[in-house]
């Protein structure tokens, strides 16, 4: 597997989500941070509070959307799960954590 090709994938999944949620574009200069959950450490991003948009067992997602950014955590088949950071949180993320850019 491509992954530049994948992380491409990802981004736009993401936008497309923002964009379905929101009403609007992401900015192409916006700060995005998408990582898998699994690099994610424990207590660092609760989603358990985000609302819920279950699509079946191939894709379901949730979303938090505040004025100082946006977290979408989305996942395939119940097993591949990945997080996005918008805005804020992405800036605020710790460094010292494993990020895709």
């Amino acid at each position: 597997m491509d992954g530049a090709r994948a992380l491409r994938v990802m981004r736009k999944i993401v936008r497309g989500i923002y964009y379905s949620d929101q009403g609007q574009r992401l900015p192409n200069d916006q700060d995005l941070i998408l990582f898998r959950m699994a690099d994610v450490p424990p207590g660092i991003i609760n989603i358990a509070m985000w609302r819920e948009h279950d699509m079946g067992p191939v894709f379901r997602y949730r979303a938090i959307h505040e004025e100082c950014g946006s977290g979408i955590w989305f996942e395939f088949y119940r097993c591949d799960a990945w997080l996005a950071l918008i805005g804020e949180l992405a800036r605020a993320y710790p460094r010292s954590q494993p990020v895709v850019r």
